[in-house]
């Protein structure tokens, strides 16, 4: 056992030394080059850290562009939304899943372009560093460790052999091999640290390149984000034009000009289905507008109005009523405006001596609403008086129905109790009068509108297919404005003439004078229900004619 641990003890001596020796080999490099080996070996390390995250963060895989397309998510993705355009026909929806499918599978394609790029300028160069120049200068560096050994063993042997005692010579020829060896394994060495010094240089001086490197793939993930950015520039508008003009979209909360523009129809079609669906009960249903209907009927007809399926058959006149109030309030502008609500509070509190003033101030500002608020607003204004004729029945005369229906027209959080009770009574001012504050006149039709969610679907089910590649998305697309503000004002700007003054509302009464009824319309402009209906569908048609 204790030549055992005599015999160990020798080679972990031996192994000490060896070690020592071989770390001399760094040690006697000058201080410069050991910098600069130092230096190399942390590039290495994080070189090798970089490589594996980066070929991580790739999504494809391979190195033939179509198979590499074939296997990204965004490809997958993008097929997913074709077939569920496909199963969808020719519907909104469709298209919009049609034309998102064809932007991710362009974008897949530039994804795919720039991984290959990256592999090409920073990961195959990367690589090659690491494996042939660090590793390369690496396996040269252990052979300069192993020619530091025997050098250090020759020399080793030629200082044991000269510290002989004086009476043991060694032989001559013992003593040249031994000489020979040591000049041996320093040239071999020399040759070897002269070599490893060039390399060292040579792959430090690489680092330029490889710094190049990463700038080129920043500049190429620019080239891929332009290119991504371009496609959703091209195609984005074109998906909000389709958004924008689809009838397919909730009525209740809708702007109403945006609502009116995209059915083609200058009356809501909450307003005039609602009315039409009313109109066999004015004469015989009491409390109409004043009873509240079932909420959880109320709340399914307003969930059919918003998809556009027009069905009374099941519903009461109350729970009709009870929608339209519903959606008269969700009106994100009522319908005598917000803008105008402190012009309609003053008239308001105008006293009973200054009336004529008060309805000709009525008059001259209901005439100066936007087209779409004065057209519903008369719809509307014509119906309730066409109810008053039978209060006696329904006990909903023109002061009851301003007191139901007068509070969802003008939706402001500031207005109080007092506000609301003056502001029903101009209500009640406009419903008596309403030959005098809309000469024109217009007729209320007793037959609901056809349900537009079935004239979209039969008007598209037979159109062909629209081509939504990407390659046909035009550049020049303008998405037209389908505002509030704008809506109407292409084909009324040019028709509306002077304003013309109100009329005379009569003699001191105000009630002897028969009402006011010029040969031409007071504003030209507001005309026939069918006029602004055949604008609207003008309007419509250009939208259509884009979308084709």
């Amino acid at each position: 056992m204790k030549k055992v641990n005599k015999q160990l003890g020798v080679l972990q001596r031996a192994g000490a030394e060896r070690l020592g020796r071989a770390e001399k080999s760094v040690e006697e490099l000058p201080e410069s080059l050991t910098i600069v080996q130092q230096h190399h070996e942390s590039t290495r390390c994080s070189s090798e850290r970089v490589h594996k995250k980066l070929t991580a963060s790739l999504q494809g895989s391979g190195s033939e562009y179509e198979k590499r397309v074939r296997k990204l998510p965004q490809t997958a993705l993008a097929n997913c939304l074709h077939e569920a355009s496909a199963e969808l026909g020719t519907t909104p929806l469709a298209q919009i899943m049609d034309q998102c499918g064809d932007v991710i599978q362009r974008i897949a394609m530039q994804s795919a372009c720039f991984e290959l790029l990256v592999e090409q300028q920073v990961l195959n160069p990367l690589g090659q560093f690491l494996e042939q120049d660090a590793g390369a200068l690496e396996k040269l560096f252990k052979k300069l460790q192993k020619a530091r050994l025997e050098m250090d063993t020759a020399a080793g042997k030629v200082h044991k052999m000269e510290k002989r005692p004086a009476g043991t010579p060694a032989p001559e020829s013992e003593e040249k091999r031994l000489r020979l060896e040591l000049d041996s394994t320093e040239s071999k060495f020399n040759s070897l640290q002269n070599h490893y010094v060039t390399d060292l240089l040579e792959v430090a001086a690489k680092e330029h390149s490889l710094a190049t490197n990463f700038v080129l793939m920043m500049e190429d993930q620019i080239r891929y984000h332009n290119e991504c950015l371009s496609r959703l520039n091209q195609t984005v508008p074109r998906m909000r034009e389709i958004v924008d003009s689809t009838p397919f979209r909730p009525s209740f909360g809708t702007d109403l000009a945006l609502h009116c523009t995209v059915n083609a129809r200058p009356v809501s079609v909450v307003i005039e289905s609602c009315c039409a669906a009313l109109l066999p009960y004015i004469d015989n249903e009491e409390g109409i507008f004043r009873l509240a209907g079932s909420v959880t009927q109320v709340k399914k007809l307003k969930a059919h109005l918003d998809f556009g399926m027009l069905d009374f058959t099941e519903c009461s006149p109350h729970t009709i009523s009870g929608c339209l109030k519903l959606y008269l309030r969700e009106l994100p502008d009522p319908l005598f405006t917000l803008e105008r609500y402190e012009t309609w509070r003053a008239i308001s509190l105008l006293s009973e001596a200054d009336h004529t003033e008060k309805m000709q101030s009525t008059y001259t500002h209901l005439h100066d609403l936007p087209d779409v608020h004065y057209v519903n607003i008369r719809y509307l204004m014509v119906f309730l008086n066409k109810m008053t004729a039978f209060k006696d029945i329904t006990k909903m005369g023109a002061s009851n129905l301003a007191l139901v229906i007068g509070p969802n027209l003008f939706q402001t959080a500031d207005a109080d109790m007092q506000d609301t009770g003056t502001l029903c009574q101009l209500v009640e001012s406009i419903i008596t009068h309403v030959d005098y504050f809309f000469p024109e006149g217009i007729e209320i039709s007793d037959t609901v509108p056809p349900a537009f969610f079935l004239e979209s679907v039969n008007d598209t089910a037979d159109r062909p297919r629209r081509n939504t590649t990407a390659s046909s998305i035009s550049t020049d697309i303008v998405c037209p404005s389908l505002s509030r503000s704008s809506t109407y004002s292409s084909t009324c700007e040019d028709e509306v003439t002077d304003a013309t003054p109100p009329p005379s509302f009569g003699t001191e009464t105000g009630l002897d004078m028969p009402p006011f009824r010029p040969s031409v319309p007071a504003k030209s402009s507001r005309g026939p229900a069918d006029g602004v209906q055949h604008k609207a569908s003008k309007l419509l048609g250009r939208v259509k004619q884009k979308i084709k």
